[in-house]
């Protein structure tokens, strides 16, 4: 099953928003359509090659990374597409978003609240700095991990895989293509959490010192995939 984009009536979702208490109102769909609608992910897209360009310096997984230096870039260029001047969701074959539906997007926003969850019950504790720093710092690595899971544990999402392998055989290179699809799945992982650390989600010293993106930045960017 392959996600298409298409607009979701507003009246739909208009209410989420106000129906939620404010410590959760960063997880309403009707960021979504503000994002597109405003061409905020697009312009990302767009302009997101604006910065240090690190040519063709290659990460621990061998892939030479994009002319973009940051993650929460990537993860948008992991998500949409643009084809011949129309911006969309990504459709390539061998893109794992192409198989994310509604629901994966939805668990992997649930996992990243419990993260934040954990994130500020560290920050208003009582602890040196520095064991909190810590303790946030195994968070951030544990998430990887435990989105990686939300993959593998989604039937929608592990059926379009298998109909992606499925179409692959007897063509050629079909284990080289094999190992690139796996190795973007963990990069996408990364650019997710990466993306949540430019937007300051793991900080824990009372103020943001370290971030490029605004707070929720990343699930504006999940929440416009969804509509």
């Amino acid at each position: 099953m392959v996600q298409t984009a298409s607009a979701i009536n507003i009246r739909y979702i208009k209410d989420t928003y106000t129906i939620l208490k404010p410590e959760f109102k960063q997880l309403s769909p009707a960021h979504g359509p503000v994002w597109w609608e405003k061409n905020i992910v697009n312009n990302m897209y767009t302009y997101g090659l604006i910065g240090d360009n690190p040519g063709q310096r290659k990460g621990k997984d061998g892939l030479a990374y994009p002319d973009v230096p940051y993650g929460t870039i990537r993860l948008v260029r992991q998500l949409f597409h643009e084809v011949q001047g129309s911006f969309n969701l990504t459709r390539a074959p061998g893109a794992p978003a192409t198989y994310f539906s509604p629901g994966i997007i939805g668990k992997l926003l649930g996992e990243i609240e419990n993260a934040r969850a954990e994130i500020q019950y560290i920050a208003l504790g009582k602890e040196k700095e520095s064991k909190k720093v810590q303790k946030a710092t195994q968070i951030q690595k544990a998430m990887h991990t435990q989105l990686i899971k939300v993959l593998g544990d989604d039937e929608t999402y592990k059926t379009g895989v298998l109909d992606f392998y499925k179409s692959l055989v007897g063509k050629q290179n079909i284990k080289e293509k094999h190992d690139f699809f796996l190795r973007n799945q963990k990069r996408l992982i990364t650019d997710i959490v990466a993306s949540l650390e430019e937007s300051g989600f793991f900080e824990v010293g009372g103020k943001l010192n370290n971030y490029f993106y605004p707070p929720f930045t990343t699930y504006n960017i999940l929440l416009t995939f969804l509509y």
